[in-house]
């Protein structure tokens, strides 16, 4: 990995900022506990139900089962979100923590995908490869493989390969990113109007999700959901703003 080019030491930033860009690099810990808690109680919850009750739900294959599938949903869940701990802690970069480089984060991504060939991320003509933006690191890989990941991961389209398309760019001093696929749409409302994920009629929503919006908003972001124009099924649009960025050799200092 190449010497990252923007530098505290060489832009003005105010210690109030300095201190808003570390509080959000560890902002995930209390997130991710706090969801994994609801979750350990759901599962709770359920086994003691079913523990208490056992002889009776015998009789009710309805009850025990969807407490059984509630169980395992909620599992299944649990280990998504410690796994996506783990992942935000270990790409913490130590030498420059604040700095992140969406195309490496997106190469890294798709080295993580083993080969698998009815997989394609692919980058818009327009993104920049040499775009760096003072924003934490950990905190845009979250974002960026929670939403490929479930770009891939419910796209059961059979028979056709899983596409997903980033599209980047610098509007004012706000990154905005676009993750695009090819699958069912999220929810059956997905119009070409931009939905915030409260307004989504999603049964079960992905707990990595609920963690990744929070984090945008903690960013002063924002997420949305509307139809994709490039590959037809989920366009998923978030943006925040950022104090610095570097893109073609020029290093900028945004404006608030």
């Amino acid at each position: 990995m190449s010497k990252k080019h923007i530098s505290l030491d060489e832009i003005t930033i105010k210690e109030t900022d300095l201190i808003k860009l570390f509080n959000l690099s560890t902002n995930y810990l209390p997130l991710a506990m706090h969801e994994i808690g609801n979750l350990l109680s759901s599962i709770n919850m359920c086994s003691q139900i079913i523990q208490r009750n056992f002889d009776k739900l015998k009789s009710d294959d309805v009850k025990l089962n969807s407490l059984m599938s509630r169980i395992i949903s909620e599992s299944t869940s649990l280990d998504h979100s410690l796994e996506m701990t783990l992942e935000l802690f270990s790409s913490f970069d130590i030498s420059n923590p604040f700095v992140s480089r969406p195309f490496e984060i997106v190469t890294r991504i798709k080295k993580s995908l083993n080969n698998d060939k009815q997989t394609i991320i692919t980058l818009h003509k327009s993104c920049s490869k040499s775009l760096e933006i003072l924003f934490p690191e950990n905190i845009l890989f979250g974002i960026l493989k929670e939403l490929t990941g479930n770009a891939i991961k419910y796209n059961n389209c059979e028979n056709e390969t899983k596409k997903v398309l980033l599209k980047w760019k610098i509007q004012g001093n706000k990154f905005i990113c676009e993750v695009h696929d090819n699958g069912p749409k999220i929810t059956k409302e997905l119009k070409r109007s931009f939905l915030p994920l409260d307004a989504l009629s999603i049964r079960d929503k992905p707990s990595g999700l609920s963690i990744i919006n929070r984090l945008i908003s903690l960013s002063n972001g924002h997420l949305f959901f509307a139809k994709s124009n490039h590959l037809g099924g989920t366009l998923i649009y978030f943006d925040f703003p950022v104090l610095a960025y570097y893109k073609k050799g020029i290093i900028y200092e945004c404006k608030k």
